[in-house]
């Protein structure tokens, strides 16, 4: 043990800056947009957009939102001055999902400010469990890829190897002959 910087940490924290980053969430995760004001707002995608770029990462196109009621579309425009160009919203069972295209992508334009976002809603809060159902990927005519999400549902920690090649296995069965990896959002 040593002490560093005079905190009394020790000192082997310093092996933590050699492993490999970890992925960062947009916005901060358990953040609760709808109670946010505007420089709120903009301070919490700028602390993900710097965390980023501390890392070596391009900075989040996607925001994502879970167990959610929805999203209003005064944020549209501050999403889209931070460089949002995606929004993935998984709503809650309590709230209806807005009359749009379910799992399916579309583009939710603000009429007021022209600020744009490709969108997909997801009910359920988070996705099936352990991943989607077939007819709960993101789809899209003539787009011949599908996103099938396995999130977690809060505090349930990592999927296992185990889960992982289920998932793979479950998903590769939905489109035989398919080619199945993992992504994220943005590479979507």
């Amino acid at each position: 043990w040593g002490v560093v910087g005079g905190w009394g940490l020790p000192s082997f924290c310093f092996l933590l800056v050699l492993l490999p980053p970890p992925p960062t969430h947009l916005p901060p995760p358990r953040s609760q947009i709808e109670l946010m004001n505007g420089p709120t707002l903009l301070a919490a995608l700028d602390l993900t957009h710097r965390l980023d770029r501390s890392f070596g990462f391009a900075p989040k196109m996607t925001l994502s939102l879970r167990d959610v009621p929805g999203l209003t579309r005064s944020a549209l425009p501050l999403l889209a001055v931070s460089g949002v160009r995606a929004l993935s919203l998984g709503l809650n069972s309590g709230a209806p999902p807005a009359e749009v295209p379910l799992n399916a992508p579309f583009l939710w334009v603000d009429r007021g400010s022209g600020a744009r976002a490709l969108t997909t809603l997801h009910p359920g809060g988070y996705s099936g469990a352990p991943v989607d159902s077939k007819r709960e990927c993101i789809t899209a005519p003539g787009f011949e890829h599908a996103m099938c999400c396995a999130w977690r549902n809060d505090n349930a920690g990592p999927h296992s190897v185990g889960e992982v090649l289920a998932i793979y296995e479950t998903v590769g069965a939905y489109w035989p002959g398919a080619s199945v990896s993992d992504s994220n959002l943005d590479a979507f």
